[in-house]
């Protein structure tokens, strides 16, 4: 009996081993981003591993090459210096786009007396940003202005005294140990946990497809008071919020530090 109990157990830690190494096969051809470690500039919370690929065909179809710093910067010259520097969240960092769409990309191609380079990773939103830029100046020095991109002109006050006394919470990262190894060599996995946290916040917010369409409402709501009088204007789509909608629901803004 019980020869025959660890012969079931035995098969049974292979076929889970098989299983994992499949799927994350699978995996790595439609969503793989590797693995982010934490910075040790301070410019941002944390990197990807440099020259890393990741892979992303949840949104469009993507697959870039990170550069030797860890930031997705199609025009990385290592020799030249930093004149405007970009930082934010995921808009910047332009993971879901081609490698010759992204703002930066424009920038660089534009203007290229005047070199753009981008900070820009998932997460890294307003208050991170402010948070992680006097180690960003030191860091890259930009000579001519630092842009930081945000989703929002509603600042929370809490989470800006947060910033100005030092202890806005950090994006977790890891650089060794298991959680690295799971990250880096089983995709699938990183995968899965993404999808049940998903899940988990769409109940926390109201239980999934309702608490979505009751945004989708809101939006349509909200875009049809700014278009009442026949369409979009300048003042009204960027001179007024609606506190109504989740903060990453809301237009978008960016500020400029000139120097």
């Amino acid at each position: 009996m019980f020869h025959k109990g660890a012969v079931w157990i035995i098969k049974a830690f292979i076929a889970a081993i098989l299983s994992i190494a499949l799927t994350s096969l699978v995996a790595v051809f439609y969503y793989y981003n590797g693995v982010h470690r934490p910075n040790p500039s301070g410019a941002t919370d944390y990197t990807w591993e440099p020259k890393q690929f990741k892979i992303d065909n949840r949104e469009g179809n993507v697959c870039l090459r990170f550069d030797e710093k860890g930031f997705n910067n199609t025009c990385y010259d290592a020799d030249r210096p930093v004149d405007i520097l970009v930082m934010g969240d995921s808009n910047i960092e332009a993971a879901h786009v081609a490698a010759d769409e992204s703002m930066v990309y424009y920038l660089n191609t534009l203007e290229p007396s005047q070199y753009t380079y981008s900070l820009g990773l998932d997460g890294q939103y307003i208050y991170p940003c402010v948070k992680n830029l006097e180690n960003a100046l030191k860091e890259y020095k930009p000579t001519t202005c630092v842009v930081i991109n945000t989703n929002t002109v509603s600042l929370d006050m809490l989470k800006m005294q947060k910033v100005l006394d030092s202890t806005f919470e950090k994006k977790e990262s890891y650089d060794s140990g298991m959680i690295y190894l799971l990250q880096k060599w089983t995709p699938s996995v990183k995968l899965i946990y993404k999808q049940v946290t998903e899940w988990i916040t769409l109940e926390k917010t109201g239980g999934g497809a309702r608490a979505i369409g009751d945004v989708v409402r809101r939006i349509l709501k909200h875009a049809g008071r700014l278009s009442k009088n026949g369409g979009f204007d300048g003042e009204s789509a960027w001179g007024q919020t609606d506190d109504s909608l989740p903060s990453r629901h809301r237009y978008g803004c960016a500020g400029q530090v000139d120097f």
